[in-house]
């Protein structure tokens, strides 16, 4: 099992579809600032409802928003009346009703937004996967998720074991201790003194705007009798796979981005991925180390 790697041929197709998934240029979006400060990116169809619904107060310059407002709390309630009336015009879909920490790129909260603005507004956010494993035959097993079919983003899709936002003052150990248990059933004494094993960017288009999202993975062994068990309904089934397998359903495009991802990291930090092939720099490239508990 340590001697294990991923053949050379599985390597290019996987570099080929990350290249492909993850290929953005930044400088395709407008800059979102407040106050001087580079907060988002906007793609030109959110640019523009934007400067429509808050003209009064943006600067525009140099392919730059800038948001003029007295304080953080003054950004808050005019993002989030803005999102709520792009919602409800349809302009874009998939209101969440929940809270996510708008950050400065210090890593300092400025203020809370709801979910679903993230996206078109192209702010940072931050997520936990859980890539949970067994050995079995001396081969290890890793448990997959299959996404619920009610699911706004990426439904019937492959996942991993766990993964979830990050919510507005919840740290990254406290979001993955409650997304355990709810995705998987996972216990709190079987997840306590778990630690984050990497963290890596997730920067891609997407239809409501930018995708643009730390992911904190924790690479878990579980105990070999351990069956998952989803507890808030956003999972319809768990299949163990093997580390080809999986590989083969991402090339077939069944897995979620993110997903695909966090398991490629893992599978990188367990010695699967070629040293010196293109793939594995890029993973490592994109390595952040920013781990926040």
């Amino acid at each position: 099992m340590k001697n294990y790697q991923i053949s050379l041929a599985v390597h290019d197709l996987l570099l080929q579809i990350f290249a492909d998934r993850f290929d953005i240029n930044l400088a395709d979006f407008v800059v979102l600032q407040i106050n001087n400060v580079n907060l988002g990116y906007l793609n030109q169809t959110f640019a523009k409802h934007l400067q429509q619904d808050l003209s009064h107060k943006l600067q525009i310059q140099n392919n730059t928003f800038n948001l003029i407002v007295n304080n953080w709390q003054e950004a808050a309630d005019l993002l989030q009346d803005v999102a709520y009336q792009w919602h409800e015009k349809g302009i874009y879909d998939g209101w969440r009703n929940e809270k996510f920490a708008v950050t400065h790129p210090n890593g300092e909260v400025l203020f809370a937004l709801e979910r679903s603005a993230f996206r078109p507004l192209g702010l940072l956010s931050h997520a936990i996967h859980i890539n949970g494993y067994i050995e079995k035959n001396n081969t290890l097993m890793f448990w997959i998720g299959k996404r619920s079919p009610k699911k706004v983003i990426a439904p019937n899709k492959l996942d991993t074991l766990v993964g979830g936002g990050v919510a507005n003052g919840e740290s990254i150990h406290n979001a993955m201790i409650r997304e355990g248990f709810e995705e998987a059933g996972l216990p709190e004494n079987l997840l306590n003194h778990a630690e984050v094993s990497g963290c890596h960017m997730s920067l891609r288009k997407v239809h409501r705007g930018l995708h643009r999202e730390y992911i904190h993975i924790f690479d878990h062994r579980l105990p070999d009798d351990f069956i998952p068990q989803n507890q808030d309904g956003e999972v319809s089934d768990f299949i163990l796979m093997n580390v080809d397998e999986i590989t083969q359903q991402i090339i077939a495009n069944n897995f979620m981005n993110d997903a695909a991802l966090a398991l490629l990291a893992t599978f990188n930090r367990m010695g699967f991925l070629l040293d010196n092939h293109k793939l594995t720099q890029w993973i490592n490239s994109n390595n952040y180390n920013i781990v926040k508990q």
